[in-house]
Order: C-alpha cells, then structure tokens, then sequence
C-alpha cells in the first residue's frame, strides 16, 4: 500500500512540475495583432478569438487528482476496517 501512495504521490508532484514550467504553452492560440486606430474594424479578429484553454483544464485535472485522492483514501480506510 505504501508503493502504491508513493506512485501516486510521485505521479502528482511531476504533473504539478510540467504545468508550472510552462505556462504559456497551454494557449489556445496566437494572439491577434493590436486593432487598427479606428475601434471596431473587423478585419484582423481571429476565427475564435484568444480563448487560452489552461483555466478550465487546470481546473479539470485538480478536480481528477482530488476525486482519485478521495477514492484512494476510502478504499484504504475500508481495508483496514
């Protein structure tokens, strides 16, 4: 059991490492450029915008690793009960 928490344990600090370490990469896409100096002119807007999808996968993956973390407890605390 010991094994199997230091797996996890090693598992989450590495993927806390690699989504610290590059924080730009998770861009959606490129930013567009500086809109021209009449406000409103629609020829330079990218097809979707500059939506970066970072937030919402962050939030997904911490949501992932704390349901596993639960699941992993509770199945501990009932072997040894």
């Amino acid at each position: 059991m010991k094994r199997n928490f230091r797996i996890f344990c090693a598992s989450a600090l590495l993927l806390s490492i690699f989504m610290l370490a590059q924080p730009k990469s998770a861009i959606g896409q490129p930013f567009p450029p500086p809109p021209p100096d009449t406000h409103g002119a629609t020829g330079n807007m990218a097809a979707g915008g500059t939506a970066p999808i970072d937030g919402g996968l962050s939030i997904l993956i911490f949501s992932a690793l704390a349901f596993g973390a639960h699941k992993f407890y509770r199945t501990r605390k009932l072997v040894k009960s």
